[in-house]
């Protein structure tokens, strides 16, 4: 929301001002109205800046911009199959999200199995529609369907790639620019006319995505006759902050996740994995910068009300059935599980220390102090761990971090009984809530370093508890203690003598603050 706040201050700000202008020149004097900040005019003479009032629809080469605005690209699959309580739902969820700053672009996409071209043209056409009245029951302005901006280039007639395409391109966008410009939530069906004969054809809806996403990004190279000589003009007309795929099947599925699909993806480490499901949203996250994001989804979930403090950008489209992807940050897990399994320390055996060379232990501690907001005694808490480190994980360049070790239940001195546990998860502040760096680094926790289970604890009070409860196969809350006992382990039972460990363990830790104040962990 930092990033929304400037944003929508400047917006109604300028909106503000350019309805004062506008009365002023109705009344006879000649101040100019000033353009929305988002999207301004080019027009470099003062003197004709008065004359951009009467210039609409603006050209292409008006549709500069120079304050950001934040949009985000849906594909909506199969809309023909979804109730009208639903669509309004979505409708209503896609207006709230215009307020908090984030405008939709809404690519309908319809099934069309089985049906004939003209068919399809009309099913596509008319979701469209019912897309946008849904719209404008909520909000005005609302939403316009736009008449598709999609050119249909002859095949092979241009090289061929993700940034520069030119089979599939935004051959009119001044429409859908204009929309935006005017705060509407443009509904663009999946259709395109072909460059030679002006044809409408039905068009592949993930093309359709990549071509917004060069043309809102400033990737898409225009070819523009001059004298006989091509010009290749760039026009960076949005940022693309969030992908979000409506489709009936929701999230990506997940064998090994309680909810049964991947909660967050980390495409720089886990894109093998769902390859197949994901090609689409990857190729477009490969065109924007690291901060956007794809949210997978079912149109019920999108559609689902939820509480005034959780209306936010990500919680309003994250539920039990849905996947965020980003494209993510580079992992590195000291030891290499892959190479090394983490297993307890056997006697004799050299152990990981966080005063290896391989740890950057400033920039370790930096993070921890940064993410509690307290100082470590590191003296003390390496002397804890001394021993019963079985690793560390960090995410990007020290943006987050786990420290995760083998603790013996009290009374015990058996290797073979010491369980891992979860000692520091950390996050730079900077970092926290949009970036999805926690998800990165307790995926990997998980998946790569324990995937029969780990346990730790956190304050009763954590606000974060609700994202460990989201991401945790069990809980408890430890009686006559400020802790809250949460595990990964599958099939755990209250009668397993792991789960007594796990309890002894999570109930003797003894933390290693500098203001020796002994209740956050």
């Amino acid at each position: 929301m930092n990033r929304f706040v400037p944003f929508l201050e400047r917006k109604w700000t300028n909106g503000f001002k350019q309805r004062t202008a506008a009365q002023t020149h109705s009344n006879g004097r000649s101040t100019p109205l000033e353009l929305p900040a988002v999207l301004t005019s080019s027009v470099k003479a003062s003197n004709q800046e008065s004359s951009a009032i009467q210039q609409s629809p603006k050209s292409e080469q008006d549709l500069t911009i120079q304050e950001p605005l934040f949009v985000a690209l849906v594909k909506f699959r199969a809309p023909e199959t979804v109730k009208d309580t639903t669509l309004d739902g979505v409708a209503k969820t896609l207006s709230q999200l215009k307020k908090l700053g984030l405008v939709s672009i809404v690519v309908i996409d319809c099934e069309g199995d089985g049906q004939d071209e003209i068919t399809r043209r009309q099913t596509t056409t008319a979701q469209a529609r019912r897309m946008a009245t849904a719209i404008d029951n909520y909000d005005a302005p609302g939403a316009r369907v736009i008449d598709p901006p999609i050119t249909i280039a002859k095949q092979g007639g241009y090289p061929s790639s993700h940034f520069t395409s030119q089979d599939l391109f935004i051959g009119n966008p001044t429409e859908l620019m204009t929309a935006l410009q005017d705060d509407l939530i443009p509904i663009i069906p999946s259709l395109g006319y072909t460059v030679d004969t002006c044809i409408r054809k039905p068009v592949n809806v993930n093309d359709v995505i990549l071509a917004l996403t060069r043309q809102l990004s400033g990737l898409q190279f225009v070819q523009i006759p001059d004298d006989e000589s091509p010009i290749t003009k760039i026009l960076r007309a949005a940022e693309v902050y969030r992908l979000i795929v409506l489709d009936p099947l929701g999230g990506i599925p997940a064998k090994n996740r309680a909810t049964g699909r991947h909660l967050f993806l980390n495409l720089e480490h886990e894109f093998q994995e769902v390859q197949a499901d994901l090609e689409a949203p990857r190729d477009a996250l490969s065109l924007l910068p690291p901060t956007s994001s794809a949210v997978i989804t079912t149109p019920q979930e999108a559609a689902k009300e939820r509480r005034p403090e959780e209306n936010v950008i990500d919680l309003a489209l994250i539920g039990s059935l849905t996947t965020l992807a980003k494209r993510g940050m580079p992992l590195t897990i000291y030891p290499n599980p892959k190479i090394t399994p983490w297993r307890p320390p056997q006697p004799g055996q050299r152990s990981l220390n966080l005063t290896d060379p391989c740890v950057d232990l400033p920039r370790l501690v930096n993070l921890i102090e940064d993410s509690f907001g307290r100082k470590l005694d590191i003296e003390d808490y390496l002397k804890r761990i001394n021993g019963n480190l079985a690793g560390i994980i960090i995410a990007g360049e020290y943006e987050g971090g786990a420290i995760l070790t083998w603790e013996a239940p009290p009374g015990t001195t058996d290797p073979a009984k010491r369980v891992p546990y979860l000692d520091k998860f950390a996050v730079l502040r900077k970092s926290q809530g949009a970036g999805g760096v926690a998800d990165i680094v307790f995926n990997a926790m998980v998946r790569d370093c324990f995937p029969d289970g780990v346990c730790w604890r956190s304050r009763k009070d954590n606000p974060v508890n609700k994202w460990y409860f989201e991401r945790s196969r069990g809980t408890l809350k430890l009686k006559g203690m400020n802790w809250t006992m949460f595990w990964t382990t599958p099939k755990l039972t209250l009668d397993d003598q792991k789960f007594h460990d796990y309890e002894a363990v999570c109930r003797s830790i003894e933390p290693s603050w500098a203001d020796k104040k002994h209740i956050v962990d």
